[in-house]
């Protein structure tokens, strides 16, 4: 028994070791942020796409264009047409059509005509428009003049819009390089202030440069603290 433990510790040794091996090359997963880098152009794109103020142009557009079909079919020939379907459970003519058939009389025929208990009627009606004083075509001329309207506007928001999220853009870009040149100011009066501590502890260094270094690294924070606001505030206008 004692001889057989080893060897089992071996095999499960052999046996764990591509597992750990395995383990450790797995890589931790990405952790998931909400963040969506955009360039300059996608930042554009989505404007153009989702702003509600090209969404109500775009909408003007597509109402002003329906009403220059609806002017213009006015002067096209108008054509309707209907169907009726009818089924008779009981006629009067039924004992009419029973009497002529036994009789043989000439007007079997037209009797089934109107005893027939299914009935289609089909109608057809076609009008057309020949003269109407000049109304039709006065507003078709305007519904094309709102329509030509609606797309300048269209054109003018896109141009607005792009000039906007350009603007909103770059004003985050320099926020967000605003608060690097803070914190780096941060960082660098932090490390001196800590050389003058040093320097204090060793007796090369005065208190009173102490406490200059320390009212000088106090002085960077709020300036962090007003470039990561307006970083924000950038951030929240672009989107």
């Amino acid at each position: 028994m004692s001889r057989l433990l080893p060897g089992a510790c071996l095999l499960l040794a052999a046996l764990l070791a591509p597992a750990q091996a395995q383990a450790r090359r797995v890589q931790p997963a990405a952790p998931v942020t909400d963040t969506l880098r955009l360039t300059l152009d996608d930042a554009i794109a989505r404007a153009l796409a989702h702003s509600e103020e090209m969404r109500t142009a775009r909408a003007n557009v597509r109402q002003t264009s329906g009403q220059v079909f609806q002017a213009a079919s006015q002067a096209l020939p108008q054509v309707s047409g209907n169907v009726v379907y009818s089924r008779r459970i009981e006629s009067i003519y039924d004992s009419f059509s029973s009497t002529s058939s036994d009789s043989g009389g000439d007007i079997s025929g037209l009797l089934k005509l109107f005893a027939s208990k299914n009935t289609w009627t089909a109608t057809l009606t076609a009008q057309q428009l020949l003269w109407s004083g000049g109304k039709v075509g006065s507003a078709l001329k305007t519904a094309r003049a709102a329509n030509r309207a609606a797309q300048a506007t269209e054109k003018e928001t896109a141009s607005e819009v792009r000039f906007q999220v350009r603007q909103a853009y770059y004003d985050a870009v320099y926020a967000q390089r605003l608060v690097a040149i803070a914190a780096s100011a941060l960082e660098q009066a932090r490390a001196h202030l800590a050389q003058v501590r040093a320097g204090r502890r060793e007796g090369t260094r005065s208190e009173y440069e102490q406490l200059r270094a320390e009212v000088d690294a106090a002085n960077q924070e709020p300036g962090v603290i007003a470039a990561r606001s307006g970083h924000d505030l950038a951030l929240l206008n672009l989107k």
